[in-house]
């Protein structure tokens, strides 16, 4: 199991690497991916890498380590060491494409009128 009374996440120690410390990281690596696919198992949603943060806090996360564990969750699925549908898609992080539409119209005066339209639209 992971020690969790230095921190929750498996963390490489300062200096070089050696191929005992490698080890002991690749096992508290491979732990932090089962603990999530286990408590995945149990669940009938998907959350988002920060969502994952709060559930992972019952198991001994602070919430200073979210920056860091949201960053390994990412590595981790970018790695394989996770499936990529472990995490739900977040919407507000969507990339939205802005299209204008500008209007101009002349009026009576000689002088032209403009107006201007924004609209966004998600990209799926």
């Amino acid at each position: 199991m992971l020690d969790q009374t230095k921190s929750f996440l498996p963390r490489r120690p300062r200096g070089r690497p050696t191929p005992e410390n490698e080890v002991r990281y690749q096992k508290d690596l491979r732990a932090f991916c089962n603990l999530m696919l286990e408590i995945q198992s149990t669940m009938d949603f998907r959350v988002g890498v920060r969502g994952w943060c709060y559930i992972l806090e019952k198991h001994g996360l602070f919430k200073g380590e979210f920056p860091e564990c949201e960053r390994l969750i990412t590595k981790c699925r970018k790695s394989g060491d996770l499936p990529t549908d472990i995490c739900a898609e977040d919407d507000n992080r969507a990339l939205m494409i802005l299209s204008t539409t500008i209007t101009t119209r002349n009026t009576s005066k000689s002088t032209s009128a403009s107006s201007a339209s924004v609209s966004a639209r998600p990209i799926r």
